[in-house]
């Protein structure tokens, strides 16, 4: 006579656990991360240049984002800075 495993029905089934299990383990820590804030962003001593509001998830990377405006500006006004402020 032949016993019946438990799980015979569902041979995939602790695979298919163990994937479940690891795929959460990656999203949930990039889902529970805060979303970006807003920061208001200036090049000072620029004349004719206005506020420009960026997404970003910290002061150092709204920055980076307007370097290459930064480093153009400087070309003609090297004392240019850019100043950024969380919202």
């Amino acid at each position: 006579m032949e016993t019946k495993s438990d799980n015979q029905g569902f041979p995939a089934l602790p695979k298919l656990f163990s994937k479940i299990m690891l795929l959460s383990a990656l999203v949930l820590p990039l889902a529970s991360q805060a979303a970006d804030d807003t920061y208001n962003c200036n090049l000072v001593g620029v004349p004719g240049t206005t506020t420009q509001t960026v997404q970003a998830s910290s002061v150092d990377a709204a920055k980076n984002s307007f370097k290459s405006q930064l480093d153009s500006a400087r070309q003609k006004y090297p004392n240019a800075t850019l100043e950024c402020v969380k919202q």
